[in-house]
């Protein structure tokens, strides 16, 4: 989880939003484990 919400606040999907990058995340690795 640590590492996800750390992935998160890098990517900045969600702007200033922390729990909004970190849940970008999540939603992005779920897609890549259904595709893969």
């Amino acid at each position: 989880m640590s590492s996800l919400l750390a992935s998160g606040i890098v990517g900045g999907y969600g702007g200033m939003n922390i729990l909004n990058g970190a849940s970008a995340e999540v939603a992005k690795d779920e897609i890549v484990v259904v595709i893969g």
